[in-house]
C-alpha cells in the first residue's frame, strides 16, 4: 500500500519535498524558487552570524 506520495514524503532529499508540495497544491515554479532562494539567504544570514560570533569570542 506504498504510494508514491509517501515515499516522496519520507525521502530525506529536499527535492522530493518541494516536488510534493508541488503537486499538491498550486505552486508555480517562481514562487518555488523565490522560496527556496529566501530560505538560502536566511541560512547564509545565519551562517555569518555565527562566524562572527565565534571571531569575537576567539579575540
Amino acid at each position: 500500500m506504498d504510494s508514491p506520495e509517501e515515499e516522496a514524503h519520507l525521502s530525506p532529499s529536499p527535492r522530493h519535498n518541494t516536488v510534493n508540495q508541488e503537486t499538491r497544491r498550486p505552486f508555480s515554479c517562481l514562487q518555488l524558487f523565490r522560496v527556496q532562494r529566501n530560505k538560502a539567504n536566511l541560512y547564509s544570514i545565519k551562517g555569518l552570524e555565527k562566524h562572527r560570533r565565534r571571531r569575537e569570542v576567539a579575540h
